[in-house]
């Protein structure tokens, strides 16, 4: 749909500009945009987001804190193991009164691992998709900064393997350019932060 809509600009843009003396089409990499001339530039997002350092720390953080949340669940399930195994040892030993309360403690205890590991489940998702969000959010105002710095395209599109394009001339890919250049502010950034 998307394509169908940048294809209708573009014909609309072009079609209704019958001017004799209407300059070439601007080449990639040129810094205006001709009047009644729309320039277009490709990224290959598939490529930028696998090369972004960013994208690096976040699955480093999500895996960290994965780990973490792991560990921790592993450990309390050790724990209920522990108690349900000498439950299991000693259990003959209790009146049927303490019987049924143990029971009744270790499934609880039970149950609230269960719930445990949803909630980390749940926790995990959410947070991998709002560290992503932020990934895509700082490409898409990383590229409209370097737009308006450098390229002023009137479109900027991608051409990864999933995005509707089809065919794309490589003299307007400008993908290596943003990827140096968005690393480069990263890497500040995070200078910044230390």
């Amino acid at each position: 749909m998307a394509v169908l809509c940048v294809g209708a600009a573009l014909m609309t843009g072009c079609a209704g500009n019958d001017k004799k003396d209407s300059k070439a089409p601007v080449a990639a990499g040129e810094a205006a945009v001709q009047q009644g001339v729309m320039t277009v530039a490709t990224v290959n997002t598939d490529t930028l987001f696998a090369q972004y350092k960013m994208v690096e720390d976040v699955t480093a953080e999500l895996e960290k804190t994965e780990k973490k949340l792991q560990a921790d669940l592993q450990k309390q399930a050790q724990d209920f193991q522990t108690e349900y195994e000498n439950y299991l040892k000693v259990g003959a030993t209790m009146t049927l009164s303490e019987q049924r309360k143990k029971e009744e403690y270790l499934t609880q205890k039970r149950e609230s691992l269960e719930q445990l590991s949803a909630r980390y489940e749940t926790q995990l998702v959410t947070l991998r998709l709002q560290r992503m969000e932020d990934v895509q959010n700082a490409v898409f105002e990383f590229i409209e900064r370097y737009n308006a710095e450098h390229g002023q395209y009137t479109f900027v599109i991608s051409n990864a393997r999933t995005s509707g394009v089809l065919y794309s001339p490589a003299n307007i890919d400008i993908t290596d350019e943003v990827l140096k250049a968005i690393n480069a502010e990263y890497a500040q950034k995070q200078k910044g932060k230390k």
